[in-house]
């Protein structure tokens, strides 16, 4: 869409918009989520809760690995995408004038943000029922913004190159897949840490153990489905 607008003070003006109201509406999430949590986070109960939110949400993702988008899914459903596909044609009936393509793009971003959020509501509960009784809200805010620069580590990576070629490369549906695996293995070791080790996360080497579990498994994972995708094509010559 951006590469549409036809220059590069257009492509900042389109992208930094959608890239700061998403974040912006994602940031707000947390931030309740998080108020939420800072009164009844300390229950046994609700850590239980919040641990069998991830292993849901971990299961969803890493079935979408070995099959997209078959059966229940956490991405954006084909019924939402003609709406989005004419807010993105409004952007660019708008393309005229700098301040229209802002005020367009922000709309269409809200609308993106609340198809996209129960689908990514997994990762900011998880993490506030972590950080909730761990923290104060001033050190919270720090650590959101942290939270922040990593959740759009990839759209800027992607942004800041098409600013500078003017070119855009296509996500595959391989490279959404391989998404999918490392968040739903991230989520289960999450999960399986909140149930058997609750303070695991509360020191740096039960975090590295936790996330290097994840590593491996998301490994041992792709291992796995190579060998069954050649033993599918072994079995159909």
């Amino acid at each position: 869409m951006v590469i549409h607008a036809g220059s590069r003070r257009k492509v900042f003006a389109v992208g930094a918009t959608f890239l700061l109201v998403t974040a912006g509406m994602y940031g707000l999430f947390i931030a309740g989520v998080f108020s939420t949590l800072s009164y009844v986070g300390y229950l046994r109960s609700v850590q239980v809760a919040v641990a069998a939110l991830a292993l849901g949400f971990a299961a969803i993702n890493i079935k979408d690995y070995w099959a997209f988008k078959r059966g229940f899914s956490l991405t954006i459903g084909d019924a939402h995408k003609p709406k989005l596909y004419k807010q993105m044609r409004s952007v660019m009936a708008a393309r005229g004038s700098t301040l229209a393509m802002i005020g367009t793009t922000a709309a269409m971003a809200l609308g993106v943000t609340l198809v996209e959020l129960p689908c990514t509501a997994g990762f900011p509960v998880i993490w506030s029922g972590i950080v909730s009784g761990q923290v104060t809200s001033t050190g919270f805010a720090g650590l959101l913004g942290v939270y922040m620069l990593v959740y759009l580590l990839d759209e800027l990576l992607v942004f800041s190159t098409v600013v500078v070629t003017l070119k855009v490369s296509r996500f595959e549906e391989k490279h959404g897949r391989i998404l999918k695996l490392i968040g739903g293995m991230v989520m289960l070791a999450l999960g399986v840490g909140m149930l058997v080790a609750p303070d695991a996360m509360n020191s740096l080497s039960g975090s590295l153990i936790i996330f290097a579990a994840a590593a491996l498994g998301t490994l041992v994972m792709m291992g796995l489905h190579s060998l069954w995708q050649q033993r599918q094509q072994q079995a159909s010559a």
